[in-house]
């Protein structure tokens, strides 16, 4: 059976207990009309994993009595989607569906070709989303929005393996050398793609330029393929 999956943070969760607050605590209490007794599951995002049932409902929290609890640990390599911003909706459902496949952090990037006026769009909503995500996903660790930058602040050095997808690029994918690896960063670009020479830039800092094969992939698209192909590839050779 699947419970209600929340992230608590660790000054709310003692031995025993824990207190759902905000927007959980509301929709746990007016959308799921939680009970005594009721189920829930939750990460602390610190790593460990809890079960629990509610103790009581409060008019402002939800009292979480404690079941058991479980050491989780992070998955590696890390999966860093540095994404080129997109217009407003595309943006937000690529946030969502890159959380549920497996990118542990995106850093929402600012190329030549992203369109102007975006950028308003504020960094703690796309949090929120990848919030949500990773509940609905029921994630151990919460996937992480960071603070957009310009692509020339990218460092690929920074993970044992950067991708770039790029469709001039001739070289095949492949991940058998991304395995064993703390990092592995991923560069997709926006939906009018890549400057040239932003590309020879980040091939000349490390990057490898790779190729999906012969159609062009809608900038989502491209996102959610490369991250289901290092999922799976992942997963079978754990």
């Amino acid at each position: 059976m699947s419970y209600p999956y929340f992230f608590i943070d660790p000054q709310h969760i003692n031995k025993d207990q824990a207190l759902l607050k905000g927007d959980d605590f509301f929709h746990l209490k007016k959308v799921l009309r939680a009970s005594p007794q009721d189920k829930v599951m939750f990460s602390d995002d610190s790593g460990c994993r809890y079960q629990a049932k509610v103790a009581a409902v409060e008019e402002k929290q939800i009292v979480l009595s404690i079941d058991s609890r479980k050491a989780v640990g992070k998955r590696f390599p890390l999966i860093v989607l540095y994404q080129c911003i997109l217009k407003k909706n595309a943006m937000e459902l690529l946030l969502q569906k890159a959380c549920e496949i497996g990118a542990d952090i995106i850093v929402p990037v600012y190329s030549q070709r992203v369109v102007a006026g975006i950028g308003k769009v504020k960094t703690e909503r796309w949090q929120k989303i990848a919030r949500q995500a990773s509940m609905q996903s029921k994630r151990d660790y919460m996937t992480e929005v960071r603070p957009p930058l310009t692509i020339d602040k990218i460092n690929p050095k920074d993970h044992g393996l950067f991708l770039l997808p790029y469709e001039e690029s001739d070289l095949r994918f492949t991940l058998e050398k991304g395995l064993g690896l703390e990092s592995l960063g991923l560069l997709v670009g926006p939906e009018g793609g890549f400057e040239a020479r932003e590309v020879e830039m980040l091939k000349q800092k490390g990057a490898s330029v790779i190729s999906f094969g012969k159609n062009i992939l809608r900038a989502e698209t491209a996102a959610w393929y490369l991250l289901s192909v290092i999922d799976y590839t992942l997963k079978d050779n754990a």
